[in-house]
């Protein structure tokens, strides 16, 4: 597990690498690891060694000056999980999470460095998410309609400023079809079904540049009908975060289609 664990934050790079920044008051800082077990210590050094989410720190505070200081750190939940809390400015990654996508993903690639790529690309997805709703709150932007859409939008949006980050979308989305349809989803709650999130993410990546992601669609179920509006869709969800963000913005943030 450890040498995937490597595997996994070096193909990490594809949507991190950036020059680093001094410390700052503000902006996002990383934590240390919350662990209750001894094999959640080691997991948590593995994960510490190669820096993965200072990777996330530096990347976000590159792009954008932070009002006040957003937390990001591994914790040990006893779930594979993520979550931002407000009252605490915290973004809390669970450390089970790395495992969960290893285990969710391992029959579906072949070979290892595309597992390792994959399960990356999940693994960046989902914190992405989450410190997007650290973004919509310390920056008071403005959400109409579900912000678990809206920061699903703004993951989509930031991996797809990267080199590769279209596959890396591409596999982030098949994480959610792998998954048990719906397990232990409710209709009602915040999140849409991983069904729908699955779609989502397709159809924006195929949006954001509908010639080289053809063949991608038409291998998927994705209907003719969402197909022919997803350009539309993300030419306006790229727009809207341009619109949300240029306050804060330290420099431009690539336009991408």
């Amino acid at each position: 597990m450890q040498q995937s664990l490597r595997h996994l934050l070096a193909a990490s790079a594809l949507v991190l690498v950036v020059p680093s920044l001094s410390a700052e008051a503000s902006g996002l800082h990383v934590i240390p690891a919350q662990t209750a077990t001894e094999a959640g210590k080691v997991l948590a050094e593995s994960l510490g060694e190669v820096d993965v989410l200072g990777e996330f720190a530096r990347e976000i505070n590159q792009r954008l000056e932070l009002p006040e200081t957003i937390n990001l750190g591994f914790v040990e939940c006893g779930e594979a999980n993520a979550w931002y809390l407000s009252e605490a400015r915290e973004v809390v990654v669970c450390i089970e999470l790395v495992d969960y996508y290893y285990q969710l993903l391992r029959a579906h690639y072949e070979k290892g460095d595309e597992l390792d790529q994959a399960v990356a690309a999940a693994f960046s997805f989902i914190v992405l998410h989450e410190v997007g709703h650290a973004l919509v709150d310390v920056l008071d932007l403005p959400v109409t309609g579900r912000e678990e859409d809206a920061v699903d939008q703004l993951a989509v949006w930031l991996l797809l400023q990267e080199a590769g980050g279209d596959t890396a979308v591409a596999d982030a989305a098949f994480s959610f079809l792998a998954a048990e349809p719906s397990a232990g989803q409710e209709m009602g709650d915040e999140h849409a079904l991983d069904a729908q999130r699955y779609f989502n993410l397709l159809c924006w990546v195929y949006g954001s540049s509908p010639r080289l992601h053809a063949q991608r669609v038409r291998d998927s179920a994705l209907p003719a009908r969402r197909r022919a509006q997803c350009p539309r869709e993300y030419q306006r969800l790229q727009r809207s975060w341009q619109r949300l963000l240029a306050p804060a913005a330290r420099q431009g943030l690539r336009a991408q289609g």
